[in-house]
């Protein structure tokens, strides 16, 4: 019995392996037929010897691409005939360059499917390539196909265009100097120990040697848009160098800093400000349709067209870049922003002093409580010298005028029968114009309220048009934050059956005050 299912199993495998070499067979045949003609020789040989591509087998010669394409690897490549080269400049090296990598892949493209065909050619662009009866390659037809040792050969009666990207557009643009110079500079090389392969070891020092893997960040490009990605689509602003030193002298004064080094720090803040609201998602051909628009940082910007006034439009690969002589991007939207402490956040509270601190969710919809959550600082002391007190932290200010306030929330609204209010008092401590550490008292500030309303929230004036002379971010890990504003209940210990010792914080906000 066993005899019998080997002598079945071997006849049907036999039958297999006939349908099998009769489907190769009809299938290379198929594959042959698809081209025109064939040659025992490398893709550089023929196009050598074809009269009608010899300019384009001149710019082979001089990108030095005749001797990859007389190697064993396998290519795909369109060659346009002469006529249709008559009037491309071939003096610049980069052009042609550039022109020989955008027709030509990697790999073997055929036209036996009349399916549209995204090709990555060796430029890095993606062109259509349809096959079929009527065979193209981008905007060109295909008029002759050759099969060849190394590839296949695809004769066009026009050539494609280099169509630069977003960042291939800024570093070849005149005038473009001072953005291309800076997002240039911004890229880092890691070396890639996990992925890169020891290949030895150094006699001298005994240290591994690498086969070493190098990996390229540009913060730029991985915050705010890859502009050098050929599968992204965006639309960039592009300042030219008019706009860039009107855009940096308007910006630069809000980064004067006190710290070390502050001259190298105003420069890099002042830098990447200017860049923060330059790229948007898509290809943004008429602003006009628009009410309001998302930079990639998450600015929104109403009345967009603004912005783009006056802006040259031009098409790239991988979407629109308008170049602008002009700065139109309003601070009080892209950077010169409200400062927002929430008093729950623990982050932001330096010391408190002679208290607990608890934070409380509001689900009362009488008030409207900043980020649905206040703290409520409750006294741990009888003492009346002992006051209650919270030191807030306020990172980010700029070198600019703010108003400054605090806003409380009343004790009713979680005790309705407690109507007492709270006695405020403020501190705040800054760097002076001399880079001294300084306090100002009440009498100092412009609070001229002497307690809190005690049924309502009460958003207390704390200083008004107070200037920083100098802005407080951080250069180092170790930098701490300057401006520190204390909050302090007044009441004395005998006062309590008319003021709470307590103090419910709902946020701290500085608004610049517009120029």
């Amino acid at each position: 019995m066993m005899k019998k299912y080997n002598i079945i199993f071997l006849l049907l495998w036999g039958a297999l392996l006939f349908f099998n070499s009769c489907e190769n067979e009809t299938y290379n045949e198929h594959y042959q037929r698809a081209y025109s003609a064939q040659t025992d020789g490398p893709i550089s040989e023929y196009i050598k010897n074809s009269s009608e591509l010899s300019t384009f087998y001149e710019m082979i010669v001089q990108s030095g691409f005749d001797k990859v394409l007389s190697s064993s690897q396998t290519y795909t490549i369109w060659v346009p005939e002469n006529a249709a080269l008559t009037d491309f400049d071939t003096t610049n090296d980069i052009d042609v360059e550039r022109l020989v990598k955008n027709h030509l892949a990697r790999f073997v493209y055929n036209t036996t499917s009349e399916e549209v065909d995204k090709v990555r050619v060796m430029s890095q662009k993606l062109v259509n390539f349809v096959g079929g009866s009527t065979p193209t390659f981008g905007n060109a037809s295909i008029k002759e196909s050759i099969l060849t040792k190394n590839g296949v050969i695809y004769i066009i009666d026009d050539y494609i265009p280099f169509r630069p990207n977003i960042f291939e557009y800024l570093g070849d643009t005149k005038g473009l100097d001072s953005l291309y110079t800076y997002v240039v500079g911004q890229t880092e090389v890691f070396f890639d120990s996990i992925n890169s392969t020891v290949i030895g070891q150094d006699p001298e020092t005994e240290k591994p040697i690498y086969d070493s893997i190098l990996i390229e960040y540009n913060w730029v490009f991985n915050m705010y848009g890859d502009i050098n990605d050929e599968d992204s689509i965006y639309t960039a602003l592009l300042l030219d160098n008019q706009a860039w030193s009107l855009a940096y002298d308007s910006i630069k004064p809000y980064f004067k800093s006190f710290r070390d080094d502050s001259i190298e720090i105003q420069e890099y803040y002042t830098q990447r400000t200017i860049v923060k609201d330059l790229i948007y998602r898509g290809e943004l051909t008429d602003i006009s349709m628009y009410d309001s628009l998302i930079s990639t940082s998450g600015t929104v910007f109403h009345n967009p067209n603004k912005i783009f006034e006056g802006a040259k439009q031009t098409l790239v690969s991988n979407g629109l870049v308008y170049e602008t002589s002009n700065y139109n991007i309003n601070s009080s939207i892209s950077f010169l922003k409200e400062i927002r402490i929430e008093a729950e956040n623990k982050n932001v509270i330096r010391n408190n002093d002679n208290c607990t601190l608890k934070s409380v969710r509001n689900y009362s919809d009488s008030l409207t409580v900043s980020n649905n959550e206040y703290v409520i600082v409750e006294p741990t002391t009888t003492s009346n010298l002992s006051k209650v007190r919270v030191d807030f932290e306020i990172p980010g200010t700029l070198s600019t005028e703010y108003n400054i306030y605090v806003q409380f929330v009343p004790t009713s609204l979680q005790d309705t029968t407690d109507h007492r209010p709270f006695k405020p008092l403020f501190f705040m401590s800054y760097k002076d114009e001399d880079k001294k550490e300084v306090s100002i008292l009440r009498n100092r500030l412009d609070v001229d309220l002497e307690e809190t309303n005690p049924d309502s929230l009460t958003k207390v004036l704390v200083a008004k048009n107070f200037k920083f002379p100098y802005c407080d971010y951080p250069w180092n890990e170790e930098d701490i934050t300057t401006v520190i504003l204390r909050v302090q209940n007044d009441a004395r210990t005998s006062e309590t059956a008319n003021y709470s010792r307590e103090m419910r914080i709902d946020c701290v906000i500085l608004e610049p005050v517009k120029q």
